[in-house]
């Protein structure tokens, strides 16, 4: 996992959030793991996709 988390900050040129980049793949859009989502280690690894995404992917479009 920790390969892919590089690969990720490597194409996004977003440091340090590959893990919530893989995360965001793996854990959040598919509804195979729906029922661990209240779960809460999944809940601190959706804050920290989240504020990947509140705060720091607009800056990699833009």
């Amino acid at each position: 996992m920790q390969q892919l988390a590089h690969k990720a900050e490597s194409i996004s040129g977003v440091k340090q959030s590959g893990n919530a980049i893989i995360t965001a793949f793996v854990y959040f859009h598919n509804p195979y793991f729906a029922d661990r989502w209240d779960n809460e280690f999944y809940k601190e690894m959706f804050e920290d996709v989240w504020r990947l995404v509140a705060n720091k992917l607009p800056n990699v479009f833009s």
